[in-house]
């Protein structure tokens, strides 16, 4: 999900197979800091985590990584 508000670019993403510690270190490799709070925040953008457990089947349950980032419009160039 993508939407623009004020200016902000608002992004949520949602990944199997990724663990909360590996998408931290990446948005911190990207020049994110942790707070105290639950966002990492850097130039001009944060993200928050959450993780939730979801049925993939009958038996199986995996947990799946939601990834919501705000950030200025302009931060998004280059990217895709």
């Amino acid at each position: 999900m993508q939407s623009v508000e004020d200016g902000r670019l608002h992004l949520t993403r949602r990944f199997r197979g990724l663990t909360l510690e590996q998408a931290t270190g990446y948005l911190e490799g990207l020049g994110g800091e942790r707070t105290e709070d639950d966002p990492i925040e850097g130039d001009d953008w944060q993200a928050h985590l959450s993780t939730r457990i979801v049925p993939v089947g009958p038996s199986v349950r995996l947990t799946e990584l939601t990834v919501t980032w705000t950030g200025s419009a302009d931060s998004s160039s280059g990217s895709s």
